[in-house]
């Protein structure tokens, strides 16, 4: 479900296994046009939208918007700014369950590590190298730790944090190898470093910050195999 309000636009759901959740907002005074005067709840296939919006081209502006007189279908259409051609689709709507209680949490993390994208999507990469399905996360004393146990051996790598932690607090945590990599493609569409919220016993939360709006990504705590 994507939903349309006189701020922008949201999307946030969780994986039907839910350990996985997804929260990213559109804020309308980043975008270029925005017009909603009340709530709208429209349900899309993603990959019936993703097969559209791979065509669109960097020179390209994309419009999506829908008519009172036909709300089961999304309008998209492609302008390009070096042309005068215009691409148009229409994209039959779906009427998904919307569950009211599902919302991004809203726990106090008191660790955030402000890392560079190329840097996480390297540090991920490394360490399937080994052959493992697991990744710890760790922190202590201005030092993150990432480390992993594998089928061809084992892995640690330090990162120093500009944060240190004033009460010595230990904060670990161990995480889906497999999911928190796919995570790392969001480097595409982010304009800084991604964000990595840690805390004992909390999922963890991937912050990139786009254009115009921020996604979330959580992935939530595993049992250390």
């Amino acid at each position: 479900n994507m939903v349309f309000d006189t701020d922008g636009v949201r999307i946030t759901e969780m994986d039907p296994y839910q350990t996985c959740m997804v929260d990213m907002f559109l804020d309308k005074e980043k975008l270029e046009d925005y017009y909603c005067p009340k709530q709208v709840t429209i349900g899309i296939s993603i990959p019936s939208l993703q097969k559209r919006l791979k065509n669109l081209g960097n020179n390209q502006v994309l419009t999506m918007y829908m008519t009172k007189d036909n709300i089961s279908t999304l309008e998209i259409v492609f302008d390009s700014t070096d042309s005068t051609q215009q691409t148009e689709f229409g994209l039959d709507l779906m009427d998904l369950e919307n569950d009211p209680d599902l919302a991004f949490p809203d726990d106090d993390y008191k660790l955030v590590l402000s890392i560079t994208a190329s840097e996480f999507k390297q540090i991920c990469t490394t360490t399937k190298s080994i052959d493992t399905k697991q990744i710890k996360i760790t922190y202590s004393k201005g030092v993150y730790v990432f480390s992993a146990k594998g089928l061809i051996g084992n892995l640690k790598i330090t990162h120093l944090a500009d944060n240190a932690d004033a009460d010595g607090e230990i904060y670990e945590g161990v995480f889906d190898l497999e999911k928190l990599s796919s995570f790392t493609k969001c480097a595409s569409i982010s304009k800084s470093d991604v964000k990595l919220y840690l805390g004992n016993d909390l999922p963890l939360i991937c912050e990139y910050e786009l254009s115009c709006g921020v996604l979330c990504l959580l992935l939530g705590m595993m049992d250390e195999l």
